[in-house]
């Protein structure tokens, strides 16, 4: 900001020089004699020129900047154009160095050309390594176990259903996910180490629940211990958009993970016959390889409940109501018909319920 403010002062400072000529007085222009009326008014008018045209094109290479910061480069030689653009107009002024003065008038043509051609090359041309280093997410190292979700827009909801309309655009984001749903195995492991009281269902076989299915998912557990779950792995749950838009797949105005249709070859659901989850993984996964985004469990998220949310929805990164009793599950389970097992099907819970078909999974932010 700084050097922002010194090269308008730097340019308003030629432009004002240029209309101290104007005024009527001595024909003299300190360090260079005598001059005629006339001809100090075509010097005034130039200077006049020169500082417009220094602010004009400080103008367009600052919003160059602002819009795409690999070009930065282009500001910086701005600033440095003005600081001897400035100092020139001070040595000529106060020496009468005619060296200085034609220094002075050529500034602004050397500058302009460089700034223009600066700003047109990426930062990454110059510097020889990526644009906006560090944040290339092509590159981003995933945490173990998790995928990168790039960001991007969709479509959120639908509007067959007061539950889930209007539909809505909205955008997330980068932010990882886990690839399937916590398992039994990984939610054992979080109870031993911090004493988090086991599963309502542990042990059950019916409900695939214990030590002896380790791969299977998780359930019978409330929303708070899947948040002190992920909070326990540095991680979070995933909010609703996100959520939808990472079972999108990448798919754009299909009803599910796989395209328009499910069957049971695609996920484990009511049609499927099998009456219980399966281990994580036993299906395909959808365009972004994650799997079990329709069936096997429903799946907490970080969101409350909101009928009327989606009417009033922010398009950035939406985090749900900040009131309300209830909890959104998303996914449908193993017992659940195919039209429960939707993109956006939504459905909620109270947060202190535990129920045989929902677990969930954890995100993580994109740390830059």
């Amino acid at each position: 900001m700084a050097g922002v403010v010194l090269t308008y002062l730097g340019s308003a400072t030629v432009f004002c020089w240029g209309v101290a000529h104007l005024i009527p007085t001595r024909n003299v222009v300190a360090g260079f004699g005598e001059i005629s009326l006339d001809n100090r008014r075509i010097l005034a008018m130039e200077w006049i020129t020169e500082g417009v045209a220094l602010i004009f094109t400080g103008t367009v290479v600052t919003l160059v900047t602002w819009v795409d910061p690999a070009s930065s480069v282009s500001l910086t030689v701005y600033w440095a154009s003005a600081g001897f653009l400035v100092s020139m107009a001070v040595v000529s002024l106060f020496t009468g160095f005619k060296v200085a003065f034609l220094a002075f008038k050529l500034c602004p043509f050397i500058f302009t050309g460089s700034a223009i051609l600066i700003a047109a090359t990426p930062l990454s041309a110059i510097l020889g390594r990526p644009a906006q280093e560090g944040m290339d997410l092509a590159n981003e190292a995933a945490p173990a176990e998790m995928v990168l979700i790039p960001g991007g827009e969709f479509l959120m909801g639908s509007s067959t259903d007061e539950n889930h309309s209007p539909a809505h655009t909205v955008r997330v984001e980068a932010f990882y996910l886990d690839p399937h749903e916590v398992t039994n195995a990984e939610y054992y492991e979080f109870c031993q180490a911090t004493g988090h009281r086991l599963p309502e269902f542990w042990g059950i076989e019916a409900r695939r629940s214990g030590p002896r299915f380790p791969e299977y998912p998780v359930v019978g557990i409330s929303w708070q211990d899947a948040a002190d779950y992920a909070a326990w792995r540095g991680k979070r749950l995933p909010t609703e958009a996100e959520w939808e838009y990472a079972a999108r797949g990448g798919l754009v105005g299909k009803d599910y993970p796989h395209g328009d249709t499910l069957s049971p070859s695609d996920g484990n659901y009511a049609e499927s016959g099998l009456g219980a989850p399966v281990e994580v993984g036993t299906y395909p996964p959808n365009g972004f390889g994650l799997f079990d985004m329709s069936g096997n469990a429903f799946e907490w998220v970080a969101d409350r409940y909101g009928a009327l949310y989606y009417a009033e929805s922010p398009a950035m990164d939406p985090q749900g109501p900040e009131t309300g009793r209830l909890r959104v599950i998303r996914g449908g389970g193993w017992h659940s018909g195919p039209y429960c097992n939707r993109t956006y099907y939504r459905n909620a819970l109270p947060p202190q319920w535990v129920d045989f078909a929902v677990g969930f999974r954890c995100a993580r932010d994109v740390e830059g």
